[in-house]
């Protein structure tokens, strides 16, 4: 049965989850944080100031959005703070009461961001960042030119030995990436000529490597490459040792992790104590200690690159009451430290963390490769309000005819669509897996195997299951491109596509292999449209976050070349964040899931879409050995590489565009942080 929802996110949340709609009237007033500027202290002694909310207008399919300017010294808003200058030289705008996208002013004059003097480049000050009422907010000096990892140190909170990691050799079967494995059941399957030649036994092995199933002797075990079980992946902060211990595995274009949230509630508060009732922590004063992150890092082939968590913390909640209610405020994001780490080895280190109610949510990625060598772990108290359901998923109301309303944790999403528990059983694995869309490349992979075991596949058809089996290997390494069945939009500058729990993209015009780049957008003024597609069968959110183009950044970060870093190299240490997609007078953007395929004797139905018969071969589609994997190569038989009405909703797939029009010029080192705040984990597609 299907469960109706309607999401209410308080100013309370602000920061931390989309904001649906009390309104959908884009010149609506709501609250606004720019309130903040006049009584919080001016940087450096305080937070930089806040700006008005993004300016959205949709009509139909179709979001048209200007990122929100600064207020100005007018009737609407009161005057900033003493040194806030809001029209420096060269700002044309003034004005700024939110109700025209295009009045109101700038923090920084116009400038070129990727050259000599960077404008949005703000001076760089070897302090711990402060709150709105001026107090230090501890943990947030990364590096200082004194100690380059300020924030990570190795052995136990008791026993620090700063600047370094504990390291242990892995065996060359505990260094096999799935990748690895996965690549031999594929030229296993490709080798076969008919059902016979097929082993039962490694069919099975690329089942358990998909499900996250045991695997002996490989330190993957336990870690899908099918993103469905999100519920089980929760830590919590010990209170003891003030330490929560969360375990990863990097490889290739891949950073997958055993936890996706946090539950930092016995270090937030003193005494804390989570309440699934109420969906808050209950506990007495706010816990002004630090606490401490245990990372156990399995660098497996191909997974070197330099560590780096990159925290989004808010500002202070117990300084800052809005209606009755501490907020969460966006405030500081920075790289904690950026370690150089080697394949074949296990690396062990603590990082230093700020109080847990700064906590929003950490960021792990690596430079070589990002994206997608991404994944977030985010903050299980930092939830949302929905509409309360009965037994029978229908709203429950109050005498007046209300929803009655309900706090949850920041996992409710990841439960709703995949259970409490699907691992519990066989069954519930299966209904959790049957959530991801057709298209993904994991899930083709894995219905592949799924036929193969069944015994299903038969004469001709067994060339032809390999080579889709293949050729969704080849897709699943890569989400740099859009796999197979999904065409990028042509008329957009970018063009993601949420499968598979995570986020595939594609930029018009842009080929490289290491990141991705939207050259196009140097200038204030810049538009950018944005082609949401879903390919899950359930809604996927669309979150835009600024990297400090539109607030400053911080370049901190010292010369780490002495120990095989590559900290000096790049603009790294903390920027200023902002979330262009929250406003409390619009709905949040959501993605309609897919459709699921209806059987057609004409069409075959595989994934979302009903595909056209454009091939009947059985073999010769690869490309011969040591040529270039070609992603246009035709499948044989049923299995084409084209969606019939791709550029339609006929396809079945779920669709949104969005139209940017950016007021500042993008911060240096990330132009685009999007993901969804639904289902975070690796469901993130960044742009430098």
């Amino acid at each position: 049965m299907k469960r109706a929802m309607l999401l209410l996110a308080p100013i309370a949340v602000l920061a931390s989850a989309p904001a649906m709609a009390q309104s959908s009237d884009p010149n609506a007033r709501s609250p606004e944080l720019t309130m903040l500027n006049d009584v919080c202290a001016p940087w450096p002694n305080g937070p930089q100031p806040r700006p008005h909310f993004s300016f959205f207008t949709t009509t139909g399919n179709s979001t048209i959005a200007h990122t929100g300017l600064f207020p100005d010294t007018d009737n609407v808003d009161p005057s900033p703070v003493p040194g806030y200058n809001m029209n420096p030289p060269g700002n044309s705008m003034t004005g700024g009461n939110n109700t025209n996208p295009n009045e109101g002013g700038h923090l920084f004059p116009p400038g070129d961001s990727f050259g000599d003097d960077p404008k949005n480049l703000l001076p760089t000050v070897y302090e711990n960042i402060r709150s709105c009422m001026g107090n230090e907010i501890i943990n947030t000096v990364p590096s200082t030119p004194e100690n380059p990892y300020n924030l990570q140190f190795a052995g136990d909170p008791d026993n620090q030995r700063p600047n370094v990691a504990d390291t242990t050799p892995l065996s060359e079967n505990l260094t096999r990436s799935p990748t690895d494995d996965l690549d031999v059941v594929r030229r296993h399957l490709l080798a076969a000529r008919n059902k016979n030649d097929v082993n039962p036994a490694i069919v099975q092995r690329g089942i358990d490597i998909l499900e996250g199933n045991q695997v002996a002797d490989r330190s993957y075990s336990g870690f899908p490459v099918l993103h469905y079980n999100g519920p089980l992946k929760i830590k919590s902060v010990d209170p003891v040792t003030r330490t929560v211990e969360i375990n990863q595995i990097w490889f290739d274009t891949h950073i997958e992790s055993d936890t996706m949230y946090i539950d930092t509630c016995a270090v937030e508060k003193i005494g804390g104590v989570l309440n699934h009732e109420t969906g808050k922590c209950d506990g007495g004063d706010w816990d002004d200690g630090e606490w401490f992150v245990k990372y156990n890092i399995f660098v497996l082939n191909r997974g070197h690159e330099d560590f780096a968590s990159f925290p989004m913390l808010y500002d202070d909640p117990k300084e800052i009451v809005l209606g009755g209610q501490n907020q969460f405020i966006p405030n500081v994001s920075l790289d904690q430290t950026f370690f150089p780490m080697e394949e074949g080895f296990k690396y062990t280190f603590f990082i230093k963390q700020p109080p847990a109610r700064f906590f929003n949510l950490t960021y792990h990625w690596g430079w070589r490769l990002h994206p997608p060598r991404v994944q977030a772990v985010e903050n299980l108290l930092r939830g949302f309000t929905v509409d309360k359901l009965d037994a029978n998923g229908q709203v429950v109301r109050d005498a007046n005819g209300n929803p009655v309303k309900v706090d949850v944790f920041r996992d409710h999403f990841e439960r709703t669509v995949f259970g409490e528990n699907p691992r519990a059983n066989e069954d519930a694995k299966l209904q959790a897996i049957s959530m991801i869309g057709d298209l993904a490349p994991a899930k083709r992979m894995w219905t592949s195997l799924k036929k193969f075991k069944a015994n299903s596949v038969q004469g001709n058809r067994v060339r032809a299951e390999a080579e889709e089996f293949s050729e969704s290997f080849f897709d699943w390494s890569d989400r740099n491109e859009l796999p197979r069945g999904i065409s990028p939009d042509p008329d957009a500058d970018v063009t993601i596509a949420y499968l598979n729990n995570t986020i595939y993209g594609h930029i018009k015009g842009y080929v490289n292999d290491a990141q991705v780049e939207l050259t196009k957008w140097t200038e204030r003024g810049t538009k950018v449209n944005v082609a949401l597609i879903n390919g899950d069968y359930y809604p996927h959110q669309y979150t835009l976050v600024d990297f400090g183009g539109m607030r400053g950044w911080e370049n901190t970060f010292q010369n780490t070349i002495e120990v095989g870093g590559a900290g000096a190299w790049f603009t790294f240490g903390r920027i200023h964040w902002w979330p262009h997609t929250i406003n409390p007078a619009v709905p949040a953007i959501v993605v309609k899931p897919a459709e699921r395929p209806a059987a057609d004797s004409s069409l075959v139905a595989h994934g979302m879409g009903a595909y056209r018969r454009i091939d009947r071969g059985d073999g010769g589609m690869l490309p011969l050995p040591g040529r270039k994997h070609q992603r246009s190569n035709i499948i044989g038989n049923d299995l084409p590489n084209e969606l019939v009405g791709d550029n339609s909703s006929s396809d079945g797939l779920g669709r949104h565009n969005i139209e940017w029009e950016f007021t500042y010029e993008p911060g240096r080192r990330l132009r685009m942080y999007q993901f969804d705040a639904f289902h975070h984990d690796v469901a993130v597609w960044s742009i430098h």
